[in-house]
């Protein structure tokens, strides 16, 4: 059977992530997987297996305003190969995914992994993100937290295909002695975006201030530049962009993993932690239900 992946940039996101790494579980099944994507060399950390093909098509982006939007979908819907099914891999792909499936008469399946916070402010997406259901012939979804309410309207086509840890060498436990020094390291990844609850995590830094008993170090990991410049109100260290084998150590090293995000899909980080043996603090932001419980 041959499938396409209708994706969006190829950047290092945790949704990009699951994507590439299905893929190859896919390819190793006796499937054919093609990503299709905006022409935009994918990250190296997504880990690309050679022998998933790629096919990069119109302009790079990002697309700023709603008539490069359409332009660049109608590139990617263009560009889709013959295939059995389609797959739109997100809500940003799902008008090429639906134009080209319906243009190869093939069935087009929805892989669910957002939420409607993700729209906020950009219309065209939230209504898209609503129409949806509609326009897809099957929706599989790797959270059945995160996809509530598709499992309540719409059950007939919903289906739960689960999520996982795909790329494990680099996860694994540690015995943890107890923070020395005086210092407790906390990592955290940055994300100038509101819903993921960057600035609420540095809120809750500052209140502490002076009333722990231990200092705070925070560990911060991202791939957003505009990411890089915030004001932390404790010492702090930027780790940029790191490879998963680094990001096992940062894991392993911190004495706190801490994941504040508002509302997520699945949620990839704090599994990862996890795995490593880390204290893993989250804010329930739906997604993560199906794998983390209070107090466990």
């Amino acid at each position: 059977m041959d499938l396409v992946f209708v994706c969006p940039p190829l950047t290092l996101a945790g949704g990009n992530k699951v994507i590439c790494a299905l893929a190859a579980r896919l390819q190793r099944r006796g499937l054919k997987v093609t990503l299709v994507a905006p022409r935009l060399k994918p990250h190296p950390a997504l880990r690309l297996d050679p022998t998933t093909e790629v096919k990069l098509v119109g302009p790079p982006g990002p697309f700023r305003d709603p008539v490069s939007l359409i332009r660049a979908g109608l590139a990617l819907g263009l560009s889709i190969p013959p295939a059995d099914v389609i797959v739109a891999t997100h809500t940003s792909t799902l008008w090429s995914a639906y134009f080209g499936a319906r243009k190869l008469g093939r069935p087009l399946v929805w892989f669910y992994q957002d939420y409607p916070e993700m729209f906020s402010g950009r219309p065209l997406l939230a209504f898209t993100h609503r129409l949806g259901p509609y326009l897809a012939d099957r929706i599989a979804t790797g959270s059945r937290a995160g996809a509530e309410w598709l499992f309540k309207k719409f059950p007939g086509k919903t289906a739960f295909v689960g999520e996982a840890l795909y790329h494990t060498e680099h996860l694994w436990p540690v015995a943890r002695p107890r923070p020395d020094s005086g210092h407790f390291r906390v990592l955290a990844f940055a994300d100038e975006r509101p819903r993921k609850g960057f600035g609420d995590l540095l809120e809750a830094l500052s209140r502490l201030r002076g009333r722990a008993l231990v200092r705070p170090i925070l560990w911060t990991v991202t791939s957003r530049a505009r990411a890089a410049g915030f004001s932390a109100p404790v010492p702090t260290q930027l780790i940029f962009g790191p490879d998963d084998a680094r990001l096992g150590d940062l894991y392993r090293g911190c004495d706190l993993f801490v994941f504040p995000s508002r509302a997520e899909g699945f949620g990839l980080p704090p599994l990862e932690a996890m795995a490593c043996g880390a204290p893993v603090v989250v804010a329930d932001s739906r997604g993560i239900r199906e794998y983390a419980v209070d107090g466990v």
